[in-house]
């Protein structure tokens, strides 16, 4: 289902950019001194190459996660996706999605290192290439999965009310989204607003608070909670809701 603007995303996270320093905006940055310790300790065993490459803007990392299955939606390199490893635990899984060739070349590399950081037998980190308005064409089967986490990405796709519909359809009844993203709350939009409409135009759909709000509860989402965040000099939110 690759769009235009699927394009144009691949293209600047995988080839314009190679480190986090390239990004053409401070939208996406996040203070590691804000995390819980028990994630900072996971953080230091996650390797370079992939830290050096991150391009979130949060840590949408819930607690007690220990044996549940969690899906990173736009794992990119695998930074959200290794530390989800370390706290799942090896009853647990992981899976990461992200559509750039590139982005996850360099996820995949690392998946026996971070297996070997934290003392399990065998990964328990898959990486799967597909786009995250349509999961079941990757093999993301319903009611699988306990959680599914965000970093920064679900505010840059042109379908965001079907990425609220996959994300109900894949949750098992009672599990959680956690996403960082913007477009929830008023007090972020006016500079990611100008920065996207330079940089990706066609993402402007949809991407107004109460647009969003409403796409969320349509999709079958209760209990939204939105936390403004402010990380470095760029506010987002952290949104939970629950199936």
């Amino acid at each position: 289902m690759s769009t235009t603007i699927h394009d144009q995303l691949k293209d600047y996270y995988g080839k314009v950019l190679s480190q986090s320093s390239d990004l053409q905006t401070n939208a996406c940055c996040c203070d590691a001194e804000a995390m819980p310790a028990s994630v900072k300790a996971i953080l230091g065993r996650i390797h370079p190459e992939i830290t050096e490459r991150f391009y979130g803007c949060g840590s949408p990392i819930p607690p007690l996660l220990e044996g549940m299955t969690v899906l990173d939606l736009g794992c990119g390199t695998g930074r959200d996706a290794y530390l989800l490893s370390g706290l799942v635990g090896e009853a647990g899984r992981v899976i990461g999605v992200d559509m750039t060739d590139e982005q996850l070349a360099i996820a995949r590399k690392h998946v026996d290192h971070h297996a070997e950081a934290f003392g399990h037998a065998r990964s328990n980190v898959e990486f799967r290439q597909g786009f995250i308005e349509d999961l079941g064409e990757i093999g993301i089967a319903d009611d699988s999965v306990d959680i599914v986490v965000s970093n920064c990405v679900i505010n840059l796709s042109p379908d965001k009310p079907q990425v609220w519909r996959e994300i109900a359809r894949v949750l098992k009844p009672g599990g959680k989204m956690v996403l960082v993203s913007f477009g929830f709350g008023t007090h972020w939009f006016n500079r990611f607003w100008y920065w996207l409409a330079r940089v990706f135009p066609a993402l402007l759909t949809n991407c107004r608070p109460v647009r969003m709000n409403q796409t969320v509860s349509l999709a079958g989402f209760h209990n939204l909670q939105v936390e403004y965040i402010s990380q470095n000099t760029f506010p987002s939110d952290i949104v939970v809701a629950e199936k």
